[in-house]
């Protein structure tokens, strides 16, 4: 798979359906995070069931890698592009840490060591040397956070790709409306209304009343029966 890559070849495992979004697949760091990733599952793969976690650990580090790529690439902006790059160099790191601690407790070969910690190592200065680039942008302005490639691999490294470029919308640019500019109203302007205005009522105030107070009855009181 290797060779092939270097030698220009498309690998067989991307999927042809292209778009935009998916422009992540022709950058070198991107291709060489998969790599990792396959190798790291072959050597950790037939750990015994005791290491079961140690080496899930070190798979979902490097696993952590390619997605961060593809994920800062997918974001509009340089921030977020920058963020997810820097969280795609710390996983590196996170594995080189691991490979050493299992090649000192006689958990890998030195062999295994070696291919990984070589792939890896071609890895973290690409993704240097494109977070630098980026950096470089967002400090000259030179940005574009339009649906475009981002960058070119030229940033960190050179290799040919067979590739076919990704094209713009085919959709016709927009042209500015025919129709015609809005008009002032021709409307007249409201008046003020020709209605009088309503009066406080001419009705004399209501006085109290004057008819005599209500007395206590006269009736004599209600004894308790003697029943």
């Amino acid at each position: 798979m290797m060779e092939e890559r270097k030698a220009g070849k498309v690998e067989d495992w991307l999927s042809p359906r292209r778009n935009i979004n998916r422009g992540y697949r022709q950058l070198i760091v991107w291709q060489d995070a998969i790599e990792y990733y396959a190798l790291t599952c072959q050597i950790f793969r037939p750990f015994p069931s005791e290491l079961r976690r140690v080496a899930a650990n070190q798979i979902a580090a490097v696993d952590s890698i390619h997605r961060n790529v593809a994920e800062g690439y997918c974001r509009r902006t340089i921030r977020e592009y920058l963020q997810y790059l820097n969280i795609a160099l710390g996983s590196a790191g996170e594995s080189v840490s691991g490979l050493h601690a299992y090649r000192r407790a006689n958990q890998i070969s030195d062999e295994q060591f070696s291919a990984s910690d070589e792939l890896v190592y071609k890895l973290e200065n690409g993704l240097k040397r494109l977070i630098e680039s980026l950096q470089e942008k967002k400090l000259d302005g030179t940005w574009n956070e339009s649906f475009i490639i981002r960058e070119s691999n030229t940033a960190y490294i050179t290799q040919p790709s067979n590739l076919p470029p990704i094209q713009t919308s085919i959709l016709p640019p927009l042209q500015p409306s025919i129709l015609p500019p809005l008009q002032p109203s021709i409307l007249p302007p409201l008046q003020p209304s020709n209605l009088p205005t309503f009066q406080s009522s001419t009705l004399p105030p209501i006085h109290s009343s004057n008819l005599p107070p209500i007395h206590s009855s006269n009736l004599p009181p209600i004894h308790s029966s003697s029943l």
